[in-house]
């Protein structure tokens, strides 16, 4: 709306924190809290993708949890409609370089699957503890999802079973016809892998990971990842 001169946007007040602050307390999540939280945001991706809307901003520091435990997707800030171009106009890639799709990264496309790449990553992350690929620069973390599969998260945590590794490695895929088309049929998958999983394993954690390694964290702001001086993308 607008006041006079000033112009305003209203959004809901979520009293509670980000799934980033839990993941720093908490490290990991139970199997089944992490199914859970992927649900509701590929709920939420699902209203999104419906009206033809990209997030491309999906990371836990948009994800907002309520004191009920309710997550909700937040910053919509960088949505953008699909129907008439799918790729960046500037090819300055916006986004946190953790969570961003090969396709993205390389070619500057963009379509209801980055969103499913990223939800993938959260997922991997939930249960591990750790991000799939770090390195020292934003520019080689890049490199990394362009040129390397998303391992299993059985890789780091070896009692999780086959079924959570072939979600992951769905959702995640570096080649976005190996990923759900958008997020209902996402969340479709999801539901199926967690009715085919026991309960003693949808209440089991991963013991956090030992030893440090560099994650890449967006608490305050978007990254802007430029991969060219000159603003276009770069073949990696």
């Amino acid at each position: 709306g607008t006041d006079g001169d000033l112009s305003y946007l209203t959004m809901e007040y979520v009293d509670g924190e980000n799934l980033r602050t839990r993941l720093v307390h908490e490290s990991t999540l139970t199997v089944g809290e992490s199914l859970a939280l992927i649900e509701a945001i590929l709920d939420a991706l699902s209203a999104a993708h419906r009206l033809g809307l990209v997030h491309r901003d999906v990371k836990p520091e948009n994800v907002l949890i309520d004191e009920d435990g309710r997550p909700k997707l937040a910053d919509f800030g960088l949505a953008r409609a699909v129907t008439e171009v799918t790729s960046t106009s500037t090819g300055t890639i916006m986004g946190t370089v953790a969570y961003l799709a090969p396709e993205l990264v390389q070619r500057g496309e963009t379509d209801a699957r980055t969103d499913i790449y990223a939800v993938g990553i959260m997922l991997f992350e939930a249960l591990t503890g750790r991000q799939p690929f770090t390195a020292p620069s934003a520019i080689e973390v890049a490199t990394r999802h362009v040129h390397e599969d998303v391992p299993a998260p059985s890789t780091y945590v070896p009692w999780l079973p086959a079924e959570i590794d072939s979600l992951v490695l769905a959702l995640a895929s570096r080649d976005p016809s190996g990923r759900p088309s958008n997020a209902t049929t996402a969340l479709a998958l999801v539901r199926q892998t967690r009715a085919m999983i026991d309960e003693p394993t949808l209440d089991r954690k991963a013991e956090p990971p030992s030893g440090a390694y560099r994650q890449v964290e967006d608490a305050d702001a978007t990254t802007v990842f430029d991969p060219t001086p000159t603003g276009s993308t770069i073949a990696l």
